[in-house]
């Protein structure tokens, strides 16, 4: 037994041998059961030694094999537990009434449902599923890292106590899946080995048994999942910083040349290969020359001219009185100056209208000017800067129209910012022929989908050379 309980792993013989194992227990309770009691006790009585020795081998060679069923079919089970449904008989149409039913429950309470993903195109159809949804996307959303990609690279740099207790979270959601998974299986054969071998009212109670596996397996299963989640988030939140010192990359100094960094890395990870204008993101150290491999000697720091009359300053002196001179100055000007009218509307505006001044009234409109608006806006209605695009030259918006790119997969949104330029190639399904869009402007980024405003194009020649191969989305013209 020592020798066996060696070869076998803690997380293996929890996760999956003890379900097996309990499954094979019910289906041998059923059919003792079914026999009789007293009947099998006599026909195993009646065996020879090398019978009972033979089914012994038997019963621990089918659990074994089912132990490792079990793990080679877990994957898939993670898959149909989560919501990926598309290639099951009507899968589709239940998937998409269990995501649009999710996302009201999200939006309904976003408290409860934090863990939940924030874009709607990534809401899962089950709660088993958007838990680790969300903690999937978690990482592409804050930092832009793909975090399936990066994923097999952080872990092993991970500190060794959170490396146990992910491995403890990922064990515990193991066993539940198992346990639901197991529960499903004695719902439907144990059930029906029940009705042929016990009567009524025993093959309800195995049902209702199975169910009530499958079921508890399924709550376990949502909370060992939120767990995993948190963890999976924090070792992102907490220490992709380590992944970067480990690569010998000098980590960014700001939260968007970060992000610009993880952009970089990311697609060096999977096409194998960084555009130049992101190859000076990733953080390499620069070379001095005569020394390869050496970060430049910072400068010497500038020495004061000594002067022995002066006596200096307390650093805590100076600083508690520049605050006071700044927090009187400041509350002067708010006494004096009189009340500033915030900025409304002039009239109505349409979405994605470029602003001037004569759009506007109340005071600090002309700081408006060339920003474009995000939604529309009624007349008379307040302004703020939340609800305006980034400034863009005068009449930059005339003459063009706003396209809608969907973008289910956040690909799109992860790699432009609004008020960014680019080019779009739009390829449409069936025959219909491509078209190159240059000098797009991205105008927003929203969850699912991208708006550009392109031009130099007949908005009705392609509205009727892309809707032949259906790939657009709406085109509309700007105001």
């Amino acid at each position: 037994m020592e020798t066996v309980t060696g070869l076998i792993s803690r997380r293996w013989l929890v996760a999956t041998l003890l379900p097996v194992l309990g499954l094979a227990s019910a289906f041998g309770l059923v059919v003792l059961c079914g026999t009789g009691w007293a009947e099998s006790w006599r026909h195993w009585r009646g065996l020879s030694p090398e019978a009972k020795t033979g089914l012994l081998c038997a019963a621990i060679v089918l659990v074994l094999a089912g132990s490792q069923l079990t793990a080679a079919v877990r994957p898939g089970f993670i898959r149909l537990l989560e919501g990926y449904w598309d290639g099951l008989p009507g899968g589709g149409w239940l998937g998409r009434r269990g995501a649009s039913r999710q996302r009201n429950m999200r939006n309904q309470n976003p408290v409860r449902f934090r863990d939940y993903p924030v874009v709607d195109a990534f809401v899962m159809p089950t709660t088993f599923g958007n838990v680790l949804r969300g903690a999937e996307v978690h990482p592409r959303g804050r930092y832009r890292i793909d975090g399936v990609t990066a994923w097999p690279r952080l872990y092993p740099v991970l500190p060794e106590a959170f490396q146990q207790a992910f491995a403890s979270a990922n064990a515990g959601l193991e066993q539940a899946v198992a346990l639901c998974g197991l529960g499903a299986v004695f719902t439907l054969a144990g059930s029906a080995l029940a009705v042929f071998l016990l009567p009524l009212p025993w093959p309800l109670v195995c049902l209702a048994a199975g169910v009530a596996v499958m079921g508890l397996g399924y709550r376990a299963a949502v909370s060992a999942a939120t767990v995993y989640g948190q963890l999976f988030r924090a070792a992102f939140d907490v220490h992709r910083r380590t992944l970067l010192e480990t690569m010998g990359l000098h980590p960014a100094t700001s939260f968007a040349a970060e992000r610009r960094q993880w952009e970089a890395l990311d697609q060096l990870w999977a096409e194998g290969t960084v555009d130049t204008d992101r190859a000076s993101a990733l953080g390499y150290t620069p070379i001095v020359a005569g020394n390869p491999g050496a970060s430049p000697a910072p400068a010497p720091a500038p020495v004061p001219p000594p002067n022995a009359n002066a006596a200096p300053l307390h650093p805590g002196i100076v600083l508690v009185a520049l605050f006071l001179v700044v927090a009187v100055a400041v509350t002067a000007v708010g006494l004096l100056s009189p009340p500033r009218d915030p900025v409304r509307a002039g009239r109505s505006l349409a979405a994605y209208h470029q602003i001037v001044v004569d759009d506007l009234v109340g005071d600090g409109r002309a700081a408006f000017a060339g920003r474009y608006l995000l939604r529309p806006v009624d007349r008379n209605a307040r302004i703020a800067s939340v609800d305006l695009g980034p400034a863009l030259p005068p009449h930059e918006l005339a003459g063009r129209w706003v396209l809608v790119l969907p973008d289910p997969d956040g690909t799109l949104a992860a790699a432009v910012d609004r008020g960014a330029r680019t080019t779009a190639l739009l390829e449409p399904r069936g025959n219909a022929p491509s078209r190159a869009f240059t000098d797009v402007l991205v105008l927003n980024v929203l969850g699912g989908a991208v708006v550009l405003a392109v031009g130099g194009a007949d908005p009705a020649t392609t509205v009727a050379a892309l809707a032949r191969g259906g790939g657009v989305l709406l085109i509309t013209p700007v105001s």
